[in-house]
């Protein structure tokens, strides 16, 4: 009597692709939720929240361009009146590049508000350059390349009139990164 039959070896558990495409579900869903909640609670710093949704939007996009090899861009739109009233003079949105011309995203890339009195400037090669609000076919301004390389920019937020800037910028090994600047030391 054979006391040792021979047994398919299958191993138990996940392979790694499993385990990364768990991993990258999850951070989109983490993602969609920051940008979801509502940062525009009463007495809330509206230049924080909306540079935390701009750098969390930043984040997925780059994410996104290269799990869906993709083009993405980014333009600045005309808002619209808002949930309560409080009206986004402009926006921020995603762009996708299909069918020969740029079409919004959608979810999880939601637009991102700029509340009334808060600029935004974008410095492309260290030249700065005008952002013009689209009114026709939506252009991007900015790319990001599915390849993951990103142009050398840089993107400020602030208040009119505050004394520090939200700043997202491409450093020299191309990885996008935040800060925060104090204006006049700028």
């Amino acid at each position: 009597m054979n006391s040792n039959p021979q047994r398919s070896h299958h191993s138990a558990g996940f392979s790694l692709i499993e385990l990364l495409v768990v991993l990258v579900i999850i951070t989109l869903l983490a993602g969609t939720l920051s940008i979801a909640i509502d940062f525009a609670s009463q007495g809330g710093d509206r230049l924080q929240q909306s540079a935390q949704r701009l750098g969390t939007s930043f984040v997925l996009a780059q994410e996104e361009a290269l799990l869906a090899d993709d083009y993405l861009g980014l333009s600045l739109i005309s808002g619209h009146g808002g949930e309560r009233g409080e009206g986004h003079p402009l926006e921020l949105r995603w762009l996708r590049y299909g069918s020969g011309q740029w079409h919004p995203v959608g979810a999880p890339l939601s637009s991102v508000p700029l509340h009334e009195g808060q600029s935004l400037t974008l410095a492309v090669d260290g030249e700065e350059l005008p952002l013009q609000v689209m009114a026709g076919p939506v252009q991007p301004f900015l790319l990001l390349d599915p390849t993951g390389v990103t142009e050398d920019f840089e993107l400020r937020l602030q208040a009119v009139g505050g004394d520090e800037q939200f700043v997202l910028f491409v450093n020299e090994y191309g990885v996008l990164e935040e800060t925060w600047r104090d204006i006049d030391a700028w």
